[in-house]
């Protein structure tokens, strides 16, 4: 069993943030996507 992603693209408004990618997933895999942008929905506070 897999998942088939082909072509892939993601728009934030006028912003691209994910341009044609294509990839599969198979069984047992584990998958997960992260730009070199990648800010943590959360922040510490003291």
């Amino acid at each position: 069993m897999r998942v088939e992603v082909s072509q892939l693209t993601k728009f934030y408004g006028d912003t691209t943030a994910i341009d044609g990618i294509s990839f599969d997933v198979y069984q047992g895999e584990v998958f997960s996507l992260v730009s070199s942008r990648f800010r943590p929905a959360s922040k510490e506070r003291s």
